[in-house]
């Protein structure tokens, strides 16, 4: 009796962890934190580098647009981001900066790459 009660004390303290972490934390964050661009950015060896690119919100049709690629879920394959190697700079344009991502909130940058960008 005493382990299914430890048992059940331990289930029912995670399952309100895990209500907590994801559900209410992200709400308590503030909105000043994911908005903030810096104009410096540190590279790989140090030097620092200004950004090519300044951080502007959607319009209205852009808007539209990433909620229905978001909806769809293109960006599990796609990830919007152009890569700092061999080529990409000559198929996809420069290289996706720091400040280009301010306002996605949630990034899309994602970690594989099936598809093209």
């Amino acid at each position: 009796m005493n382990v299914r009660f430890f048992a059940l004390f331990a289930g029912v303290f995670c399952i309100t962890l895990a209500v907590v972490t994801q559900g209410v934390l992200p709400f308590v964050e503030p909105s000043s934190r994911t908005t903030r661009v810096t104009s410096v950015v540190r590279t790989d060896f140090g030097q620092l580098k200004w950004t090519v690119a300044e951080a502007t919100d959607y319009t209205e049709q852009q808007r539209r647009g990433r909620n229905i690629y978001l909806r769809e879920g293109c960006w599990y394959c796609h990830s919007q981001f152009v890569r700092p190697v061999t080529g990409e700079i000559r198929r996809w344009g420069p290289v996706s900066e720091a400040g280009e991502y301010a306002y996605d909130v949630p990034h899309l940058l994602g970690t594989r790459r099936i598809g093209p960008d």
